[in-house]
This record gives structure tokens, sequence and C-alpha cells, in this order.
């Protein structure tokens, strides 16, 4: 077995003579050791309480940067908000009224086109020959009608002399009556083969995008057969569901506000309410409320999503503040303001909201004051009291990224 040996001060080798005289038992001696090895830990130990207050009490001479921004009362509207889908304000489906074979398409998906324009033009080759027949058939009466009128012009005359009985003047009437209306029949046939040539044309019903074209060239289409779909996009309507208490306050022409996201951020369009439902859905319990916006842009396109806002009251004053000026604490709500170059914490209630800030109402003794510089940065690292050092507000800082090639 090793006998340990304890190290001891060299003040303490002094007494090592005379104390190994008693102290003969190992046990004993390594106790000792240990004993006189805690005090020397606890003598170096308590020096350091001093040090780390020292550190406590520098920090607390520090000044807490913070920025600030003054208290004031800024223009609160009740809005009422929703997220819809962004529809166009006329959608056709355009389809064949006539049997025939795609001779041509003179548009493309995409393509703005004005009213009456040709879209596609269909085989009408057997109704173009009826129409022909037809508008023969109208000469060829024309001039029997004109045989037929000369012979009851003659008729009439050998009648009035006596010289052709009744019955032959009766003849030449009834010829020329039939004459007369197989010439209108023909016109009237002609007519109507006439309108079906215009269905073998296909134009744009009013000014629009193409949006879908189901066929190609070549196709046999029926009548019925879908042949594009056109939509009105120099506006565009949006329709949002909103509770009825907020459905019951708008009426038309009330302005709205329509915005979508895209790659260089939110955008933004004015908008008009058009309709309101006089009868809440059923299902939803809410009151549909359609929404007009111009779009001659054409840069809303249906079927994105859009952020929906509608005021339902006039603006009136809140004193609103930045939603990270407020710190929670044992589930209470304060801000800091600087009164003396110092930050005092002030005890509010939270009321209405906006997208980033909210408003506090007054709650302690002694209330937040308009006009007061109201700390909006730096709040976790307040404590009351504290004194703080106002600095101003950064730029904001332009950063460049570089394109890589792949």
């Amino acid at each position: 077995m090793i006998d340990v040996q304890p190290h001891i001060p060299q003040e303490t080798m002094t007494l090592r003579p005379a104390l190994l005289g008693w102290v003969g038992d190992r046990a004993v001696r390594v106790a000792f050791a240990t004993v006189v090895g805690l005090v020397g830990a606890s003598s170096l130990a308590g020096c350091k309480p001093s040090g780390a207050r020292s550190k406590i009490d520098a920090a607390s001479r520090e000044l807490v940067p913070v920025r600030v921004e003054t208290l004031a009362r800024r223009p609160y509207q009740r809005l009422g908000r929703a997220v819809a889908t962004v529809n166009p304000w006329r959608e056709v489906s355009i389809r064949a009224e006539a049997p025939g074979r795609v001779l041509d398409i003179r548009h493309e998906v995409g393509d703005a086109v004005k009213k009456g324009v040709l879209l596609v033009r269909l085989d009408g080759s057997l109704a173009w020959r009826t129409y022909t027949a037809t508008r023969l058939g109208i000469k060829q009466g024309q001039v029997a009608l004109r045989l037929a009128k000369i012979n009851l012009d003659r008729m009439k005359r050998l009648r009035a002399s006596g010289d052709v009985p009744q019955a032959q003047l009766d003849q030449a009437q009834n010829a020329y009556d039939r004459a007369k209306t197989g010439v209108e029949l023909a016109k009237a046939q002609t007519a109507q083969v006439g309108r079906q040539l215009g269905n073998y044309w296909v134009r744009a019903p009013f000014a629009g995008v193409l949006a879908k074209r189901p066929i190609n060239v070549g196709d046999y289409l029926s009548p019925g057969t879908p042949v594009f779909t056109v939509v009105e996009m120099s506006r565009v309507k949006v329709v949002v569901g909103l509770d009825p208490t907020e459905g019951l306050l708008l009426k038309k022409g009330m302005p709205a506000r329509v915005s979508v996201k895209t790659i260089k951020g939110p955008l933004a369009r004015q908008a008009k309410v058009h309709l309101v439902r006089p009868l809440a859905d059923a299902t939803t319990r809410r009151v549909e409320v359609e929404l007009a916006v111009d779009n001659r842009d054409l840069m809303l396109k249906p079927g994105v999503v859009a952020q929906v806002e509608i005021p339902l009251a006039a603006a009136e004053p809140r004193l609103l503040v930045p939603a990270d000026a407020v710190v929670e604490l044992l589930g209470r709500r304060y801000v800091y303001v600087v009164r003396d170059g110092k930050a005092q914490r002030v005890e509010v209630k939270l009321g209405v909201s906006t997208a980033d800030r909210v408003e506090i109402l007054p709650r302690g003794a002694v209330p937040a004051r308009v006009g007061e510089p109201l700390v909006v940065l730096g709040v976790q690292r307040l404590v009351p009291g504290a004194r703080v050092k106002i600095v101003p507000s950064a730029p904001p800082v332009s950063v460049k990224i570089p394109m890589t090639e792949k």
C-alpha cells in the first residue's frame, strides 16, 4: 500500500516535529491535511466577491444605448381585413355555333383582343354553297315576279275590254301572288343562311385577354365545342366574406385596398365596393362583398391571393407605439420612457392593434405622456432607473448581391 503524504504549507512545517508526537495515526494525518487545504482555499475565494461587485457597479454606471421616438397620437382607422382571390371581371367560354373543320386560328393564348376581332375561321364551304343557291333563287324569283306582273296587267286590260273571262284574270292574279311569295321566301332563306355563315367566323364578344384555347387547326368542331376562353382584365373583382357586423357598415362606392405579394414587394391597388350581398351565406354566416379594382396595366392576375382592407369607420387619433416597445413581465405590460436621462418603466394596457403597432392605454399612477421619448429599441437591456444614451436611427443600408452564373 502506498502511503500518500499530504502537502503542508511552509509555515506549517515548523509544527511538524511537535505534531508527530501525538499525530501517529495515518487517517488523522490525512484529515489534518484536508482541513489545512480547505482553510487555504477559503482564504483565496474570499477575495473574489469584491472584484465581481466592482464590475457590476461599473456596468451600472455605463450608459445604455437606446433608440427612441416621440410618443404621439396617430390616426387609427378600423379596418375589415380578409384574404380573397382575384377574379376576372368577366369570363366567357366561346363555343362553336356551327359544325366545321378549323381552317385558321388568328390569335394565341395571352393575346389582348378587341371586341369583334376574328379569332377562328371554320370550314363553311357547304353553307356557302347553300347561300349562293338561295341568292340565285332570289334572282330567278324576281324574274318570275316581273313576268307575272306583266301578264297580270295585260289580263286586267283584256278583262276590262271583255276579251277574256274572269277566270283567266284570276289565274294571272294567283300566279303573281305565288311569284311574290316565292321571292319573299328566297330572301328569308338567304338571310338565314347568311347568318349561319357568320357562325363560321368566331369573333371576340368583348375586349379582353385570351386565356384558354383547347382546339388546333384541323380539328372538327360540333356546335357547342369550346373554342376560346376570353377574360376581361382591364378591371378585376375580389369577393370577400366579412362578419355581418362589419358587412352591414359597407355601402356601394366605399373605398378599399387590395394588395398582392410580388418578388419586388407588395403590389397595392385602390378598390371600391361594387356590391354588398343583402343576405349572409347560410354556411359561413358571412356577408359577401364584391370589390371592383382598376387593372388597366394588367398587373393583377386572376387566381392570385390578395390581402383586402376595407375602412369601416372614420380615422381617429390613438396612442399607437411599435409592438417591440412593449415588454411583458409577470403578466403585466410596460413601456420605457426617458425622463431626466433615465429609463422609467411605465405600466400600460393594450388596446387596438395594426400590422406593426399597438395602442397603449394608461394603467399606473404615472402614465406615459404625449411628447415623451419612448424607447423603441434596446428595451431588453433596461432596468428602471438605468441611465440611457439616445442614439440616432441608422440609415437604411443598400446591399448589392452579385449575380453568379451557373
